[in-house]
């Protein structure tokens, strides 16, 4: 039977509505600890079964698909404006909607870290912002040296497998759960930095994804990062700094590093913000090594020139300030006030290695 002759699928407007008065009837956090504890854990054993077994990144057929359907049931109600073809358009619309929250997007009314945690915000001011930047560079050298003298790199399948390792083994450490394995890819180069992000999480995937092009330096981080999305973490604070702590604790020192590296970086672009100048000054203090390094990143970006400009970053802090993420694209940066606020409450995890 063609798509075109299909019945209209009154079963997904029954599942949405199911949802809706599952959301109304149930307390907010009942719902999201039924969702989180129960649902999202048969999601992500069920696509472990059905998808991680194939060899390449799901989205490169995945997303096809859902572009294709969409643009068939678009022509076909151009064509036929018939209140049937219509009835279909709008019901494949409504169901990817509500499959992104079934599948994942109910993750944005889970409890943030910081909430988990009770930390509190710690202030950051001007004084100790560049001390840490100070502090932190001496660690980002220390750590250079030791990354240089690796003659290879991991692999794709490595750095996911020691990532996944050093991930499991930090939330375990603070009795939080282990979801069943996550995959990332390593997508084709160039597909997401020309849309100036280095990482994606596609819930219709189940997998997260960073870009080929990226710098080895940030690899581990992004596929960290990345992973935490599909741990059901939804803040993108969250998933920086777990992602931090994570590699910063793990055995690897291309994983110390890659974390060490995105860390300093925040750090550094706060400290810009805040006095550009004082700023400037410290710059020029930093060793070779270091600005080789920072050079090489930029360079490595530099060739992918961005295809959406402004109009991304609008669109992103819509997105995520319309999911609950209060400060949008701001909430990234945030991760440096719980690392100050993490500092206090387990400093014997920020002794140095």
């Amino acid at each position: 039977m063609s798509i075109s002759k299909l019945k209209y699928p009154f079963y997904i407007l029954l599942g949405t509505y199911a949802c809706m008065i599952i959301w109304k009837l149930l307390h907010l956090n009942s719902f999201i600890h039924f969702y989180m504890d129960y649902f999202f854990l048969a999601v992500r054993r069920i696509s472990l079964i059905v998808l991680h077994w194939i060899p390449f990144p799901v989205v490169y057929f995945i997303l096809p698909m859902l572009v294709y359907l969409l643009v068939y049931f678009i022509y076909r109600t151009i064509k036929f404006k018939t209140v049937r073809a219509i009835k279909h358009l709008l019901c494949y619309m409504f169901g990817l909607y509500m499959s992104f929250f079934v599948f994942w997007g109910f993750v944005y009314s889970a409890p943030t870290i910081s909430q988990q945690f009770s930390l509190s915000q710690q202030e950051v001011d001007e004084s100790l912002i560049f001390s840490r930047l100070a502090q932190e560079t001496k660690r980002l050298d220390s750590l250079n040296t030791l990354y240089h003298q690796q003659v290879a790199l991991m692999g794709t399948v490595a750095m996911e497998h020691s990532v996944r390792e050093a991930l499991n083994a930090f939330l375990i450490s603070h009795h939080l759960p282990v979801f069943p394995k996550v995959r990332v890819r390593e997508i084709k180069s160039g597909l997401l930095l020309r849309l100036e992000t280095s990482g994606v999480y596609l819930p219709y995937a189940f997998e997260g994804h960073y870009d080929a092009g990226l710098h080895p330096i940030q690899k581990p981080f992004t596929s960290c990062h990345e992973m935490l999305h599909g741990y059901g973490y939804g803040q993108e604070s969250d998933c920086n700094f777990f992602a931090y702590l994570a590699c910063r604790n793990s055995k690897s020192i291309e994983l110390k590093y890659s974390a060490q590296m995105a860390y300093w970086r925040y750090l550094a672009g706060t400290c810009r913000r805040i006095n550009s100048e004082k700023y400037r000054k410290f710059y020029s203090s930093l060793s070779q090594n270091i600005l080789s390094d920072l050079q090489s990143i930029r360079e490595k970006h530099q060739v992918y020139k961005p295809i959406l400009g402004s109009f991304k970053d609008r669109f992103y802090d819509w997105y995520l300030k319309s999911n609950g993420v209060k400060d949008g694209i701001k909430n990234y940066s945030a991760f440096i006030n719980m690392v100050e606020s993490w500092r206090l409450k387990y400093p014997e995890e920020f002794v140095d290695f």
